[in-house]
């Protein structure tokens, strides 16, 4: 696999398509260098593992990968800081992306999904599909979302508040129970206690080949088994 060739026109071809995507998405949705950087390589991992032929390009197939990561991305952060601010949410609709605190019930949940799917058991059908198109809505609408989640459902306002009031009651009965089965259980140990944490890909399940000719060739793509670059440059030639 080391005598891999160089594929300079094919990695020349990436870098362009590369720096392309960053612009355009980072343009859209207002991120981070850095963050755009990590969720990027994310996404060329989970497209290189799951694209084949019968997808069409993997131009195509990988801008659907990495937008979508994206937005799921946004969606927890914002959801994480509505979470630890949820009391103060009563009357007001703007999420301030400041720094997130170290609230307790962070600790009590898996993940934003692991959340959800704890909350949506407590939730009516119609709560449910308010908080669901809430989630959809705080991606792109940190302010008024629950007016516009809403107006999506052809709701009045007021009637989107009660609801979202009542879910809120419910997630608060939910971290309170959560609490509650901590402190009977008298775990502590930071180890086994969970954070809300966004859900990127776990680069710990990958193999890492020793660092030989093809990764050094390839800078960029050294988060890359020697194998998944030659994978990848293939759909660039």
């Amino acid at each position: 696999m080391d005598n891999l060739p160089i594929g300079l026109h094919a990695y020349n071809k990436f870098m362009k398509f590369r720096n392309h995507q960053l612009i355009i998405i980072k343009r859209k949705y207002n991120l981070g260098t850095e963050e755009f950087e990590d969720i990027f390589q994310d996404a060329i991992i989970v497209a290189i593992k799951k694209f084949d032929n019968e997808r069409g390009e993997f131009d195509g197939f990988f801008s659907t990968v990495f937008e979508n990561r994206v937005r799921n991305y946004l969606r927890d952060i914002r959801l994480r800081i509505m979470l630890t601010k949820i009391d103060t949410y009563e009357n007001i609709e703007e999420l301030e992306e400041e720094a997130i605190d170290d609230s307790e019930f962070l600790d009590y949940f898996k993940s934003i999904e692991h959340f959800s799917n704890s909350l949506k058991k407590k939730l009516s059908e119609s709560e449910s599909t308010f908080f669901d198109e809430l989630k959809n809505v705080v991606v792109d609408n940190p302010q008024g979302f629950v007016s516009i989640t809403s107006r999506n459902l052809g709701m009045e306002p007021n009637k989107g508040w009660d609801v979202w009031r009542r879910v809120q009651r419910k997630i608060t009965q939910l971290l309170n129970e959560k609490k509650a089965e901590q402190d009977v259980i008298g775990v502590r140990d930071k180890e086994k206690i969970y954070s809300l944490e966004s859900p990127m890909h776990d680069r710990s399940a990958i193999y890492f080949d020793k660092v030989s000719e093809v990764r050094k060739n390839y800078p960029l793509l050294n988060f890359l088994s020697a194998s998944d670059i030659q994978r990848l440059l293939s759909y660039f030639e």
